[in-house]
């Protein structure tokens, strides 16, 4: 954590970080007192100050790197291309090339007839969606992945170990939950995981 911190900060040596319990990375405990609090970590206020710079410098950095967005769920029916042309909706002027893709996709599908409804009631056209199995090779050449489900996370990473830094939850800036499968289920459970899933959309668009 404090090579994390220390990278963030420009300051490798000397850092002012200390733990709760007065462990120190480079610096005497007696300094906790006039420390601001960060979590677990004790942070100096000027260290605080550019911390806080350097995370909206990330997010400047995040937005330029993240030009190939790829959404995943099971079948490619429902979920991701719901979320993928919600995104869209968002990035149109942007030069970011966005798609979905299936751990068992139905390949060729179209959207599930209620997701399609639930996307043209908001004023989006989703019917040229047709589903993608997931590769490999998606997962390599994209810039940014995002599952529903704690385990499309892990099934990617096992896919394609090399990509698992990538590779994040759709509401990993939420509560960090699994969005459900709505698949063959009532109207109710797909408005229900509409609204999930818009969440999760706009929770990423800081970054992108």
């Amino acid at each position: 954590m404090c090579m994390v911190l220390a990278i963030l900060l420009g300051r490798p040596e000397g850092m002012t970080i200390h733990t709760e319990m007065g462990m120190a990375c480079g610096v005497r405990g007696s300094d906790v007192g006039r420390s601001r609090r960060l979590g677990g970590m004790y942070l100096q206020r000027r260290d605080h100050r550019r911390l806080s710079r350097s995370f909206a410098g990330l997010e400047e950095y995040f937005s330029t790197v993240f030009k190939r967005i790829l959404i995943v769920c099971i079948g490619n029916i429902c979920r991701s291309p719901t979320a993928e042309y919600l995104l869209r909706q968002h990035l149109v002027p942007r030069d970011i090339q966005l798609g979905s893709a299936g751990l068992g996709a139905l390949v060729g599908s179209r959207m599930d007839a209620a997701a399609l409804h639930l996307l043209a009631e908001h004023g989006i056209d989703g019917t040229a969606h047709r589903a993608r199995q997931l590769t490999p090779a998606m997962l390599r050449e994209a810039d940014l992945v995002l599952g529903m489900e704690k385990g499309h996370v892990d099934a990617m990473t096992r896919l394609a170990p090399e990509t698992s830094g990538k590779i994040f939850l759709l509401d990993k800036w939420l509560l960090g939950r699994d969005i459900p499968d709505p698949y063959r289920q009532q109207r109710e459970a797909f408005d229900h995981v509409y609204g999930m899933i818009r969440q999760g959309v706009d929770s990423w668009l800081r970054y992108l």
